[in-house]
């Protein structure tokens, strides 16, 4: 949980399946932090401009972008922003791979959610 003291990170999920984003977004909300789901790539980064995240956790394929492209924009416009792409169809792990020579942290599918916890934790050094 994370500290009542303190600002809770910024987290923004990016999933053209909206629901699984908004679902996931509850769930780090639950665990008291700032989560924003989005179903669009484009709408992430607009909402960016009025509050940078501090992590973007995003599908690896979010058209009209891929995940690696909407982490660099995302990064251009604020350099702190950590970034975990995941995918959760096997047909897409190649793009992970290649999203890996970008220093992206990565979770292959199938994506469970004490994983991407962990992952949150030490991208964020929160507990949740």
């Amino acid at each position: 949980m994370v500290s009542e003291a303190s600002k809770p990170p910024r987290i923004f999920i990016v999933d053209e399946e909206y629901l699984a984003a908004s679902i996931l977004a509850q769930l780090l909300c639950d665990e008291g932090l700032d989560a924003h789901s989005f179903g669009e790539p484009h709408q992430a980064l607009e909402a960016a401009s009025s509050g940078p995240p501090d992590l973007l956790i995003s599908d690896v394929d979010v058209p009209p972008l891929s995940g690696i492209e909407l982490a660099s924009r995302m990064q251009a416009h604020s350099p702190d922003c950590k970034v975990l792409l995941f995918s959760t169809h096997d047909g897409t792990n190649h793009m992970l791979q290649a999203a890996a020579g970008c220093g992206f942290a990565l979770l292959f599918a199938p994506v469970l959610l004490n994983q991407l916890l962990d992952q949150v934790n030490q991208l964020l050094d929160v507990v949740v």
